[in-house]
């Protein structure tokens, strides 16, 4: 199953979820690639602390090294990275079916694939929803984001791609459920989660440390592992 997570503008914290949602369901003994899907502002690399391989995707996109030799297996276990540092001239010159084949290639050796897509709407996203057997989109609570976001959805309904649900991110204290309940109306889909805005979450982002390892009692990481759970089709224990 590949889940491509996807914001139409950027700081709402979608990279900081995909890679502690990955570890989190790496967790639950599933064999789960993360892949960077932004090429323009690649940045999953950076919170797990760690270098592309010599022979990157762009390497493997253009017929030089195949794709074992990019990704970054058992980082953690039952986790395997393919981070990506590709400049973003080089991305809108790239054959986007040979993006999209080469991930679904890999979809029989991982129990799921998450996809750190790029912010906003242009091919970089569309290429990364288009290979996705479902998008989960991440906002932040305020309408002008949630506005934004929703366009997202409108696209994937357009291009027949499912919209697994939306996960609301640093949420202030103050939201009540009403709002939540009116995301979950104008989106027509179940929020999958509701992440509060705390300080450890930057704190972590910058120590270049996932926040479920962390501080794995806080909040964030507590919800975060739940997601997982949904994610993955398991009960929540």
């Amino acid at each position: 199953m590949i889940y491509t997570l996807l914001s139409n503008r950027g700081g709402v914290g979608k990279t900081t979820i995909a890679a502690n949602l990955s570890l989190a369901l790496s967790r639950l003994k599933e064999k789960i690639l993360v892949v960077e899907g932004d090429f323009g502002a690649a940045s999953l690399y950076l919170i797990f602390d760690i270098k592309p391989k010599i022979n990157n995707f762009k390497d493997v996109l253009e017929g030089r090294a195949y794709i074992e030799d990019a990704i970054i297996e058992d980082f953690y276990p039952n986790l395997s990275i393919l981070p990506n540092k590709i400049p973003i001239k080089t991305f809108f010159e790239m054959d986007a079916f040979k993006f999209i084949d080469v991930i679904k290639s890999l979809a029989n050796n991982f129990s799921i694939i998450i996809v750190d897509g790029p912010a906003g709407i242009g091919k970089p996203s569309l290429i990364s929803m288009k290979l996705a057997d479902e998008i989960i989109i991440v906002t932040n609570p305020n309408p002008p984001a949630v506005t934004s976001a929703l366009k997202l959805k409108k696209i994937a309904d357009a291009l027949n791609v499912r919209t697994r649900g939306v996960i609301v991110n640093k949420v202030p204290p103050n939201v009540g459920r009403g709002i939540l309940r009116q995301i979950e109306i104008y989106f027509d889909t179940p929020i999958l989660g509701v992440i509060p805005d705390d300080h450890k979450a930057e704190e972590c982002y910058r120590r270049k440390r996932p926040i479920i390892i962390e501080y794995p009692n806080n909040t964030i990481s507590k919800e975060i592992n739940r997601i997982a759970y949904d994610v993955a089709g398991r009960d929540y224990e």
